[in-house]
């Protein structure tokens, strides 16, 4: 594993010999980012791997300057259990357990401490996020991904008090996450395109860049389909109608949206077949530090 958790693939790791760059490419990175250093020191560092095995720097300069900045999120070294995947259950004070339309229990899948985490614009700084997901979505009548999904925001007034994994919802090993501010590559962003010059391993040094980085808030998602927030007016149109009206007709068109978090499957939980959960909510609810109208879509 590099700095940050890889989003868990089950696939066996490449050998150097395999991905044709060798694990160690982006091995300054890793330190850099350890190290607490700026989002612009290690896109530096970003740009001299990808020069060192022969992109030209006019273009190793562009693929950097579209990295979008956000928090990585890995159990390497973690011990703050105020930032989680999975563990014990905690809800808001006086909040009954959040349930799908059916009456099924969702599971919950993260608990988040926004002031363990470093200061990150939109996110608010402070407060607890507590993440529900319902792992059996598809035996709803509809697929609503928005009714699959509970994101509270418990205010740093109040604290979330422990909760009882009720019968029918699964259940999450804790693991502790360490907070990193970095640059994640753009979703959309690829090395491998036609100007690159014959011999640059482009898609392999993709691929290596890539797998440094596994959860994360903000930022930018690594996509396993596609483009997250292309999805965002497909699943609104599969939801219930009670879903959709709480949607305006732009943000039912998929307008205004933002990514959030990227969560890759937890032990004991399934998210799909070793799926990732994606976060995504109108961008205004971000700016104004309200999550409850989160949307999580699952790729795999």
């Amino acid at each position: 594993m590099g700095l940050f958790d890889r989003l868990r693939r089950r696939d066996p790791a490449p050998s150097a010999a395999d991905d044709g760059v060798g694990r160690d490419v982006f091995a300054e990175l890793r330190t850099l980012a350890r190290a607490g250093a700026t989002p612009d020191a290690q896109r530096a560092a970003v740009a001299r791997a990808l020069q060192a095995h022969g992109l030209p720097a006019a273009l190793a300069g562009r693929y950097v300057d579209r990295m979008v900045d956000g928090i990585a999120l890995s159990p390497d070294g973690a011990t703050d259990p105020r930032l989680r995947i999975g563990g014990d259950p905690l809800l808001p004070p006086d909040e009954p357990w959040p349930h799908a339309p059916d009456g099924r229990p969702l599971s919950f899948v993260a608990a988040l401490d926004l002031a363990a985490v470093p200061p990150l614009a939109p996110l608010p700084r402070a407060g607890v996020l507590l993440v529900f997901w319902d792992t059996a979505f598809h035996e709803l009548e509809r697929m609503d991904f928005v009714a699959a999904t509970r994101v509270f925001l418990v205010p740093p007034e109040h604290a979330p008090v422990p909760a009882a994994t009720p019968d029918g919802a699964e259940r999450a090993a804790g693991v502790p996450q360490a907070a990193t501010v970095v640059p994640f590559p753009a979703p959309d962003a690829t090395l491998d395109t036609d100007d690159v010059p014959d011999g640059v391993p482009a898609y392999e040094l993709d691929d290596a860049l890539q797998q440094e980085y596994g959860d994360r808030l903000l930022g930018a998602e690594r996509p396993i389909q596609g483009p997250v927030l292309d999805e965002v007016p497909y699943w609104l149109v599969q939801g219930f109608p009670a879903t959709r009206e709480r949607y305006s007709a732009a943000e039912l068109a998929g307008e205004g949206w933002a990514f959030l978090a990227q969560l890759g499957e937890p032990d004991g939980l399934r998210f799909g077949d070793v799926g990732a959960l994606y976060l995504v909510l109108p961008r205004a609810d971000l700016q104004a530090g309200r999550f409850d109208r989160v949307m999580g879509i699952l790729q795999s």
